[in-house]
Protein backbone atom coordinates (compact mmCIF):
# COMPACT_ATOMS: atom_id res chain seq x y z
CA UNK A 1 0.00 0.00 0.00
CA UNK A 2 1.37 3.58 -0.92
CA UNK A 3 1.38 6.22 1.98
CA UNK A 4 -0.76 8.24 1.95
CA UNK A 5 -0.25 11.93 0.24
CA UNK A 6 -1.59 14.56 1.98
CA UNK A 7 -3.23 16.81 -0.33
CA UNK A 8 -3.81 19.71 3.00
CA UNK A 9 -1.17 20.49 5.51
CA UNK A 10 -2.12 19.98 8.92
CA UNK A 11 -1.00 21.30 12.58
CA UNK A 12 -2.19 20.05 15.64
CA UNK A 13 -4.05 21.61 17.85
CA UNK A 14 -6.86 20.29 20.42
CA UNK A 15 -10.52 19.74 20.94
CA UNK A 16 -10.57 23.50 22.78
CA UNK A 17 -9.74 24.74 19.44
CA UNK A 18 -12.43 23.15 17.78
CA UNK A 19 -14.94 24.06 19.99
CA UNK A 20 -13.92 28.29 20.49
CA UNK A 21 -14.32 28.16 16.32
CA UNK A 22 -17.28 26.93 16.28
CA UNK A 23 -18.68 29.13 18.89
CA UNK A 24 -17.30 31.99 17.34
CA UNK A 25 -19.40 30.70 13.74
CA UNK A 26 -22.46 30.48 16.06
CA UNK A 27 -22.72 26.93 15.65
CA UNK A 28 -22.99 23.89 17.89
CA UNK A 29 -20.58 20.43 17.76
CA UNK A 30 -22.22 17.44 15.87
CA UNK A 31 -21.37 13.87 17.26
CA UNK A 32 -17.43 14.03 17.62
CA UNK A 33 -16.58 10.05 17.88
CA UNK A 34 -13.36 9.48 20.40
CA UNK A 35 -10.04 9.66 18.60
CA UNK A 36 -8.13 8.04 22.27
CA UNK A 37 -5.02 7.27 20.16
CA UNK A 38 -4.98 10.29 17.27
CA UNK A 39 -3.98 13.62 17.09
CA UNK A 40 -6.38 16.38 16.30
CA UNK A 41 -5.37 18.00 13.24
CA UNK A 42 -6.19 21.86 12.33
CA UNK A 43 -6.35 22.04 8.56
CA UNK A 44 -7.19 25.17 7.77
CA UNK A 45 -8.95 28.54 9.82
CA UNK A 46 -12.13 26.47 10.88
CA UNK A 47 -11.30 22.96 9.49
CA UNK A 48 -10.27 20.27 11.79
CA UNK A 49 -10.03 16.47 12.03
CA UNK A 50 -8.46 13.27 13.51
CA UNK A 51 -7.04 11.72 9.35
CA UNK A 52 -4.75 12.80 7.22
CA UNK A 53 -6.76 14.26 4.18
CA UNK A 54 -5.39 12.36 0.81
CA UNK A 55 -9.07 13.69 -0.23
CA UNK A 56 -10.03 17.40 -0.62
CA UNK A 57 -12.95 17.84 1.63
CA UNK A 58 -15.13 19.36 -1.25
CA UNK A 59 -14.85 15.44 -2.81
CA UNK A 60 -17.76 14.11 -1.26
CA UNK A 61 -17.58 10.82 -4.10
CA UNK A 62 -13.72 9.92 -3.08
CA UNK A 63 -14.96 9.73 1.05
CA UNK A 64 -17.67 7.64 0.15
CA UNK A 65 -15.94 5.06 -2.12
CA UNK A 66 -13.17 5.12 0.34
CA UNK A 67 -15.51 4.21 3.15
CA UNK A 68 -17.40 1.11 1.50
CA UNK A 69 -14.19 0.25 -0.86
CA UNK A 70 -11.62 -0.05 2.19
CA UNK A 71 -11.17 -0.83 5.67
CA UNK A 72 -9.99 2.38 7.14
CA UNK A 73 -9.49 3.53 11.00
CA UNK A 74 -12.17 5.63 12.17
CA UNK A 75 -11.81 9.22 11.51
CA UNK A 76 -13.90 12.61 12.12
CA UNK A 77 -13.39 15.94 9.64
CA UNK A 78 -15.01 18.71 10.44
CA UNK A 79 -15.13 22.08 9.42
CA UNK A 80 -15.39 24.90 6.71
CA UNK A 81 -13.68 24.41 2.97
CA UNK A 82 -14.16 25.67 -0.23
CA UNK A 83 -13.84 28.28 -3.05
CA UNK A 84 -14.55 31.21 -5.23
CA UNK A 85 -17.45 32.98 -3.92
CA UNK A 86 -20.77 30.48 -3.33
CA UNK A 87 -18.79 27.40 -3.17
CA UNK A 88 -18.36 27.10 0.59
CA UNK A 89 -19.69 24.71 2.59
CA UNK A 90 -19.54 23.04 6.24
CA UNK A 91 -18.11 19.72 5.77
CA UNK A 92 -19.32 16.85 8.55
CA UNK A 93 -17.69 13.48 7.80
CA UNK A 94 -17.69 10.49 10.40
CA UNK A 95 -16.67 6.97 9.72
CA UNK A 96 -17.14 5.00 12.90
CA UNK A 97 -18.35 1.76 13.90
CA UNK A 98 -21.07 0.91 11.32
CA UNK A 99 -21.42 4.08 9.72
CA UNK A 100 -20.12 6.54 7.11
CA UNK A 101 -21.51 10.18 7.58
CA UNK A 102 -20.66 12.80 5.06
CA UNK A 103 -23.23 15.77 5.59
CA UNK A 104 -21.70 18.59 3.33
CA UNK A 105 -23.90 21.59 3.58
CA UNK A 106 -23.89 25.15 2.10
CA UNK A 107 -22.25 27.86 4.45
CA UNK A 108 -23.63 31.05 4.62
CA UNK A 109 -21.80 33.86 2.42
CA UNK A 110 -22.87 37.47 1.58
CA UNK A 111 -25.21 36.20 -0.86
CA UNK A 112 -27.36 33.72 1.05
CA UNK A 113 -29.70 33.28 4.33
CA UNK A 114 -26.69 33.45 6.66
CA UNK A 115 -29.56 32.71 9.55
CA UNK A 116 -31.35 29.93 7.94
CA UNK A 117 -28.17 28.16 7.13
CA UNK A 118 -26.62 28.26 10.49
CA UNK A 119 -29.96 26.69 11.57
CA UNK A 120 -29.96 24.24 9.07
CA UNK A 121 -26.49 23.06 10.19
CA UNK A 122 -27.45 23.40 14.19
CA UNK A 123 -30.10 20.92 13.38
CA UNK A 124 -28.13 18.24 11.05
CA UNK A 125 -25.86 18.62 13.87
CA UNK A 126 -28.49 17.33 16.19
CA UNK A 127 -29.72 14.76 13.89
CA UNK A 128 -26.06 13.64 13.95
CA UNK A 129 -26.03 13.18 17.63
CA UNK A 130 -29.94 11.20 17.38
CA UNK A 131 -28.11 8.78 14.86
CA UNK A 132 -25.00 7.51 16.64
CA UNK A 133 -27.12 7.10 19.35
CA UNK A 134 -29.49 4.83 17.67
CA UNK A 135 -26.46 3.30 16.37
CA UNK A 136 -25.77 2.75 20.16
CA UNK A 137 -28.96 1.24 21.25
CA UNK A 138 -29.18 -0.74 17.89
CA UNK A 139 -25.56 -2.23 18.63
CA UNK A 140 -26.69 -3.19 22.23
CA UNK A 141 -29.53 -4.78 20.95
CA UNK A 142 -27.37 -7.21 19.30
CA UNK A 143 -28.99 -6.06 15.56
CA UNK A 144 -25.67 -5.18 13.82
CA UNK A 145 -24.74 -8.57 12.22
CA UNK A 146 -21.30 -7.74 11.59
CA UNK A 147 -18.72 -4.88 11.40
CA UNK A 148 -18.91 -5.53 7.44
CA UNK A 149 -22.49 -4.20 7.46
CA UNK A 150 -22.37 -0.45 6.97
CA UNK A 151 -24.98 2.24 6.68
CA UNK A 152 -24.16 5.31 4.62
CA UNK A 153 -25.59 8.47 4.44
CA UNK A 154 -24.58 11.42 2.23
CA UNK A 155 -26.56 15.02 2.64
CA UNK A 156 -24.74 16.94 -0.09
CA UNK A 157 -26.31 20.61 -1.24
CA UNK A 158 -23.84 20.31 -3.75
CA UNK A 159 -23.98 16.24 -4.88
CA UNK A 160 -27.20 14.66 -3.76
CA UNK A 161 -28.18 13.00 -0.92
CA UNK A 162 -29.05 9.20 -0.54
CA UNK A 163 -28.71 6.91 2.35
CA UNK A 164 -28.23 2.89 2.14
CA UNK A 165 -26.48 -0.13 3.70
CA UNK A 166 -23.53 -2.04 2.19
CA UNK A 167 -21.98 -5.62 3.56
CA UNK A 168 -18.35 -5.93 3.51
CA UNK A 169 -16.11 -3.88 0.85
CA UNK A 170 -17.54 -3.27 -2.28
CA UNK A 171 -17.25 -0.68 -5.12
CA UNK A 172 -20.28 1.35 -5.35
CA UNK A 173 -23.70 1.01 -3.48
CA UNK A 174 -26.28 -0.82 -5.50
CA UNK A 175 -28.82 1.73 -7.20
CA UNK A 176 -31.51 -0.63 -5.78
CA UNK A 177 -30.37 -0.27 -2.34
CA UNK A 178 -29.90 3.38 -2.39
CA UNK A 179 -32.63 5.79 -0.86
CA UNK A 180 -32.79 9.44 -1.91
CA UNK A 181 -35.82 10.42 -1.21
CA UNK A 182 -37.58 11.90 1.83
CA UNK A 183 -35.77 13.28 4.96
CA UNK A 184 -32.16 11.73 4.35
CA UNK A 185 -30.93 11.59 8.02
CA UNK A 186 -34.16 10.53 9.58
CA UNK A 187 -35.02 7.58 7.59
CA UNK A 188 -31.62 6.08 7.88
CA UNK A 189 -32.21 6.45 11.60
CA UNK A 190 -35.04 4.68 10.51
CA UNK A 191 -33.77 1.83 9.58
CA UNK A 192 -31.83 0.72 12.42
CA UNK A 193 -34.88 -0.26 13.88
CA UNK A 194 -36.05 -2.30 11.31
CA UNK A 195 -32.39 -4.34 11.55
Amino acid sequence: MEPIKPVMTAQACSLADLQACFEEEGLSLPFIPEHKDKKLLKYGPCLYGSRDLDIRPFEVHGFIEEAISTSREPYFLLGVDGYGVENWALHYYVLHDNVAVPLQLKYPSAFSDEVFLRERINGMFHGSKLLFLALDDAKKQGKLGSPEQKLVILESDFYGKGWGWVNGQVEAIPEQDWHSEGPILFDAIGSLDKL
